[in-house]
């Protein structure tokens, strides 16, 4: 399972949506009988690694993606648990 491009509008911040997205994802991951979870993020956006980190997860590794509506290629470090958090 992979949750890419996570976003809570400037409005909403700070309210706890961004975490309750992450605890259903790994609900989710967990029912499904999912042994990992992937979440991805801009290299260089701390907001989110640091919400990734909070809940469990570890940094794995960094791997480039093309971004079509840019067509450029970023690199994107996707975070994940070893085992799906409570499993």
């Amino acid at each position: 399972m992979v949750l890419h491009a996570l976003r809570v509008l400037p409005a909403w911040e700070g309210r706890g949506y961004a975490r309750a997205m992450v605890e259903h994802a790994i609900r989710t991951a967990r029912a499904a009988g999912q042994k990992a979870l992937r979440l991805d993020c801009i290299e260089g956006n701390d907001v989110p690694v640091r919400l990734y980190r909070a809940c469990g997860f570890r940094y794995v590794d960094t791997v480039p993606i093309t971004l079509c509506r840019h067509r450029r290629t970023q690199a994107l470090p996707p975070l994940r648990a070893g085992p799906v958090r409570g499993t």
